[in-house]
């Protein structure tokens, strides 16, 4: 893939933004409201939808939506993640150094991981259900 290669190329921050990969979840409106909270910033926005209908999604300019992507091509580039807090979605990002904007699936072990993320100043943790766009902050918001 040329991700790597365009990532180096440009100077703007990169977001990275992927949910769930259950087919138990609909993660359309965490993306959706993700894509809306860094609509309009300097932020580069790149999304990988698993399986979230990519068809729905309103996709602002700064941002690209594609199936997927190995994360660890992308995130020694990132300046943040935004993710279900899942086990491996946060311990993937947090190996790399960067900070982890959580939105957790109401289920098990997420909202308690979402919770730690904070505790220990690695990240946000906001209600995955009910965070509005504005509640998303851009990495230099808050990091």
């Amino acid at each position: 893939m040329g991700f790597a290669l365009e990532l180096r190329r440009s100077e703007a921050s990169l977001v990275l933004v992927s949910f769930a990969s259950s087919a138990a979840w609909n993660q359309t409106s965490r993306i959706q409201r993700t894509l809306d909270g860094l609509a309009g910033t300097d932020y580069r926005v790149l999304v990988t939808t698993s399986l979230a209908d990519a068809t729905k999604l309103g996709v602002p300019e700064n941002a690209v939506v594609v199936e997927s992507v190995p994360h660890q091509q992308v995130l020694p580039h990132a300046s943040a993640m935004v993710n279900h807090a899942g086990h491996g979605s946060v311990a993937m990002p947090l190996s790399y150094g960067v900070p982890v904007v959580c939105l957790p699936n109401p289920v098990a072990d997420q909202p308690p991981i979402a919770k730690h993320v904070e505790r220990l100043g690695a990240g946000l943790s906001l209600d995955g259900e009910s965070a509005t766009p504005a509640q998303i902050p851009t990495p230099s918001t808050r990091w």
